[in-house]
C-alpha cells in the first residue's frame, strides 16, 4: 500500500510541475506515514494522479482563491463514533468511521493538506476545490465558542505527526499533565500510556465533531457502529487478528477513546491566545476611509485621494495590490502594499493610514465605487477552516487544518464615496484625466510629508481634507 501510495504521490508531482504557479503556499502539519503506527489505515485517496492533474488543468477561473483540491483520505481509524441527534431530528442514531482528510494544492509539486471533518452531516466530495478561512468564519455553528473549543482542540490534539504537535507523543504529554493538574481524572497514566494513534484519532475527531456542526444538541460516543455491521465487523477483525485484541480489549480502547475526547472537549483557546492571523475577507478589508479634497480640475471635478485602513493590519511578508473601481469597473486608483523595504509600494502613517492617490471626482455625487484587494497574506501558525466551493446550492465538508505561511486573498468591498464641494474651492487648472498612480512616504522626512505623483502643478499644500467615514 505504502508504494502504491508513494507512486501515486511522484505522479502527482510530475502533474503539478506543469500547473500554473503562484506565491508559495501553506506549509500544513502533515502526518508521517510509518508502518509502526498502530490502528491506522494507510491514506487512500478517492482520486488518481491522472484525475488530479486533469482537475488541476480544467479548473474554473470563476474559482479564483479556491487553491485546494479535495483528494480523499489520510489515515483513517479502526475505531468510529456514534453520534446521537435524537432531540434535534428525532430518534436517529447514527454511527460513522472516523478519519483524516487530504487537498492538494496545484502551485506546489506534491503539496498534502491534512485536515478533520468539522460538519458531521455533509458528505465529502472528491474534485471539489476549497479556499482557507477564518475558523470564526464556519457560520454555522450552533455555539458561539464553537471556534475556540476547535482550536484548543486541534491545537492539543493527534495529526499523526513523528514529534512535536500533533504527535501522539505530545497528545500523551498533555494528558499526563492534567492528570497531574487534577483536571483529568478519568484516566490513569497507564491508560495514557496505552493509547494508539488510531484511537487518538478518533478521540481528536469526535472532539471537533461536538463543536463543528449547526446542531445545539448532539451526544458522542467511541462504543460505535453497531458491532456486526459491515464496517465493525472489518474492523473487529483487523483488531483481533492483527493486534490480537479480545472484546475486552476493545471495550477498554473505546473507553480511552471517550476519556481523551471529553478532555479535548472540554478546552479553549482563543484566536489571540493563540496568536492567530486573522485572514483578509471578502466584504470585510477596509475598516475606515475618507477623502482628501484638493484642486478644481473642472465643472464639479476635483482631485482627491483616498485615505484607508484595513481590518487586518498587513504584516511582514504581505504583498497586495489594492484597486479602487469605479461602477462601470475602470480603474481608478491603484497601490501596492508589500514588504517595506521594496520600492514603489503604500506606506502606512503612525496610525496605519494608507493613501491612494490620483483620484479626480465629482462633487455632489454618491460614486458607487468598490475597494478590491488581490496577492498573499502571510499566515501564523494556527487552526484554519477549509471550505468548498458551492455547487447548485450544494457545498462539500467543511474541513479543520492547523497550517501556516502564505495564502491567496482575492476580495471586494462595496465603498460608495461622496463629498461636497469645498466653500473656498482653490483656483481652478485645465482637467487632464487622472492616471492610477501610487503614493509614497518621503524616505527624506519620515514625518508623513507626501509625494504626489500625479500632475506637476497640484500641490499638496492645497488639500483639504473631508471627515473619517466608519467602515465595517
Amino acid at each position: 500500500m505504502k508504494r502504491v501510495f508513494s507512486a501515486l504521490l511522484a505522479a502527482l508531482c510530475l502533474a503539478a510541475a506543469t500547473a500554473t504557479v503562484h506565491a508559495a503556499p501553506l506549509q500544513a502539519v502533515n502526518p508521517q506515514w510509518s508502518e509502526e503506527k498502530q490502528q491506522v489505515k494507510a491514506p487512500a485517496w478517492n482520486m488518481t494522479a491522472e484525475a488530479i492533474a486533469a482537475a488541476y488543468e480544467g479548473k474554473d477561473l470563476a474559482l479564483a482563491g479556491y487553491d485546494y483540491l479535495y483528494v480523499g483520505h489520510g489515515e483513517d481509524s479502526l475505531y468510529g463514533a456514534d453520534w446521537n441527534l435524537s432531540e434535534q431530528v428525532g430518534a436517529w442514531r447514527y454511527g460513522t468511521g472516523t478519519a483524516q482528510f487530504q487537498l492538494t494544492d496545484p502551485a506546489k509539486a506534491g503539496s498534502v493538506y491534512t485536515a478533520y471533518c468539522a460538519d458531521i452531516d455533509t458528505t465529502s466530495k472528491t474534485g471539489w476545490w476549497y479556499k482557507v478561512e477564518n475558523l470564526e468564519d464556519a457560520a454555522y455553528y450552533a455555539r458561539g465558542d464553537a471556534a475556540d473549543h476547535i482550536r484548543a482542540i486541534a491545537l492539543t490534539g493527534y495529526w499523526g505527526t513523528a514529534a512535536g504537535t500533533g504527535s501522539l507523543g505530545a497528545v500523551k504529554d498533555a494528558l499526563c499533565a492534567a492528570i497531574d493538574g487534577g483536571t483529568l481524572t478519568t484516566m490513569t497514566k497507564e491508560d495514557v500510556a496505552a493509547l494508539t494513534e488510531g484511537e487518538a484519532l478518533t478521540a481528536t475527531q469526535m472532539a471537533i465533531w461536538k463543536y463543528g456542526n449547526p446542531y445545539e444538541v448532539i451526544t458522542l460516543g467511541a462504543n460505535t457502529l453497531d458491532r456486526g455491521s459491515p464496517y465493525w465487523d472489518y474492523c473487529d477483525e483487523v483488531l483481533k487478528a492483527q493486534y490480537g485484541m479480545d472484546d475486552a480489549a476493545i471495550d477498554d480502547a473505546l473507553a480511552r477513546i471517550e476519556a481523551v475526547a471529553a478532555y479535548l472537549m472540554g478546552l479553549t483557546i482563543t484566536a489571540e491566545g493563540a496568536g492567530e492571523t486573522t485572514i483578509l475577507r471578502d466584504g470585510e478589508l477596509v475598516k475606515e476611509a475618507n477623502l482628501r479634497v484638493g484642486q478644481k480640475v473642472g465643472e464639479g471635478l476635483y482631485r482627491a485621494d483616498l485615505l484607508f485602513t484595513l481590518q487586518v493590519a498587513p504584516q511582514q511578508g504581505d504583498d497586495v495590490t489594492v484597486q479602487l473601481l469605479g461602477a462601470d469597473g475602470a480603474v481608478l486608483a491603484q497601490g501596492r502594499i508589500a514588504p517595506a523595504e521594496e520600492e514603489g509600494v503604500l506606506l502606512p502613517d503612525s496610525a496605519g493610514c494608507y493613501t491612494l492617490g490620483g483620484l479626480t471626482l465629482k462633487a455632489g455625487e454618491e460614486m458607487a465605487c468598490r475597494f478590491t484587494l488581490t496577492g498573499v497574506q502571510q499566515l501564523r501558525r494556527g487552526v484554519y477552516v477549509y471550505t468548498s466551493e458551492v455547487r447548485e446550492g450544494v457545498s462539500s465538508q467543511t474541513f479543520v487544518g492547523l497550517a501556516e505561511g502564505a495564502v491567496q486573498v482575492n476580495g471586494q468591498q462595496a465603498l460608495p464615496l461622496s463629498f461636497a464641494a469645498p466653500a473656498d474651492p482653490v483656483p481652478s487648472v485645465p482637467y487632464v484625466p487622472s492616471v492610477p498612480t501610487v503614493t509614497v512616504e518621503s524616505p527624506k522626512t519620515g514625518d508623513g510629508v507626501l509625494l504626489w505623483a500625479v500632475l506637476g502643478a497640484v500641490s499638496s499644500a492645497a488639500m483639504g481634507v473631508v471627515g473619517w467615514r466608519k467602515r465595517g
